[in-house]
């Protein structure tokens, strides 16, 4: 299957129909980067780690859920895809509650209780005594 597809297909799951889900899909695409060169319409075995990790966070994004569960999702990412995806996902909190995990620490500072401090995350860390 191609990474357009992946998102047809979830964003069916989803409920999305008709028009609303061609444009939840290109525009999933584009906010991810797979829309230049026609890689949204490649097969998602030929592409790199990078770009399955992004398409997998347009996969959690798609149909506008309440809440998006992301383990490590700019793991592998170059620093332009990573500060790309992490924007993403900036702007995709504003509607919904993301929970994940990461061991980026320029993404947030972490303390023992919830902080205010970051502007992309409160965190929460268990200490490592």
């Amino acid at each position: 299957m191609t990474g357009r597809e992946h998102l047809f297909f979830y964003g069916r799951l989803k409920n999305l129909k008709g028009d609303a889900l061609v444009k939840a899909v290109d525009h999933s695409l584009k906010s991810v980067n797979l829309s230049h060169g026609n890689v949204g319409n490649k097969q998602v075995k030929k592409y790199s780690g990078g770009m399955k990790r992004r398409l997998s966070v347009a996969i959690s994004l798609i149909g506008d859920p309440k809440v998006v569960f992301m383990d490590e999702p700019s793991t592998g990412l170059d620093p332009a895809s990573r500060n790309n995806l992490w924007n993403v996902v900036r702007e995709a909190k504003r509607d919904r509650a993301i929970i994940l995990t990461s061991n980026n620490l320029f993404l947030s500072t972490c303390a023992s209780k919830p902080s205010t401090s970051t502007p992309l995350f409160h965190c929460i860390c268990k200490s490592q005594d």
